[in-house]
């Protein structure tokens, strides 16, 4: 009996540590990285702009299909590997410097944010992935998982399809 005592007490604090640590936690991070292409601007708008197609380059989707609009804003429903789909909203897009992206899953909203501007002749690109996670519980557990590399590895994964060979850097 002592032991069980012991034992769930430990457990307790514990838990009561993970909590915490998403308790003070900010509920809202970011993560951001830019490329410069030799391609003009438009051409890297018109490949990001062009959702329905990501599954043939995006690191992650694999497949992509177009919903109904929602409230006069496309929809998109992307399915990764393994085929669970996310609904991703364009919930803003001015050709061709701005498009933002935005979706949930599993209890965190994610906009993802692409300018580009023209760099000299080319056009430099800066993504932003934020995440806004409400639950103490949720933002915890994000705290060991890292999503740079999402933004690095769909950065790369443009340029590949864009036929050039970028290197992400911090914005």
């Amino acid at each position: 009996m002592k032991r069980f005592l012991t034992v769930s007490i430990v457990v307790g604090v514990c838990v009561g540590l993970f909590y915490l640590m998403g308790v003070v936690t900010p509920r809202v991070s970011s993560n951001a990285a830019r490329v410069d292409f030799e391609k003009k601007p438009d051409a890297v708008y018109d490949a990001l702009v062009d959702v329905v197609n990501w599954g043939r380059w995006h690191p992650r989707f694999k497949r992509a299909e177009e919903r109904p609009e929602v409230k006069g804003q496309p929809v998109f429903l992307l399915y990764d590997a393994e085929g669970k789909p996310v609904e991703v909203t364009m919930t803003s897009h001015t050709e061709p410097s701005l498009l933002v992206l935005s979706y949930e899953e599993q209890e965190v909203r994610y906009t993802l944010r692409f300018e580009t501007r023209w760099r000299g002749e080319g056009a430099m690109l800066l993504m932003t992935e934020q995440s806004d996670a409400r639950s103490p519980w949720v933002r915890a557990r994000h705290l060991f998982q890292s999503n740079q590399d999402v933004v690095n590895d769909t950065l790369v994964a443009l340029g590949s399809l864009l036929g050039e060979k970028v290197t992400p850097k911090d914005r």
